[in-house]
Order: C-alpha cells, then sequence, then structure tokens
C-alpha cells in the first residue's frame, strides 16, 4: 500500500492494474495521498 510519493519530475498513477481505473498526474513529492484522494489506493504507475 502506498501513502505518499516522492518524485523528482512527473508521475501517472491508476487505480488498477494495467494503467486503468482512475488516475492522477503527480509533479513531485506528494507526502500525503490522502489529500488527493489516493490513499492505499495506487497499484499502476508510469514514470516519464
Amino acid at each position: 500500500m502506498t501513502s505518499s510519493i516522492a518524485a523528482s519530475g512527473s508521475v501517472k498513477i491508476w487505480s488498477e492494474h494495467d494503467c486503468k481505473g482512475r488516475s492522477l498526474v503527480i509533479d513531485g513529492d506528494v507526502t500525503d495521498l490522502a489529500e488527493v484522494g489516493f490513499d492505499d489506493a495506487v497499484v499502476s504507475i508510469f514514470f516519464g
């Protein structure tokens, strides 16, 4: 389970496998994913 993300740049996260479901683009660090509605909901990540 994921409650925070630290990234230099942008990442896109999804709520389901294979980059499906609800998604969100994050720029930089998010110390509390609950604040953006994704606490313990990240299943897929795209770096790029």
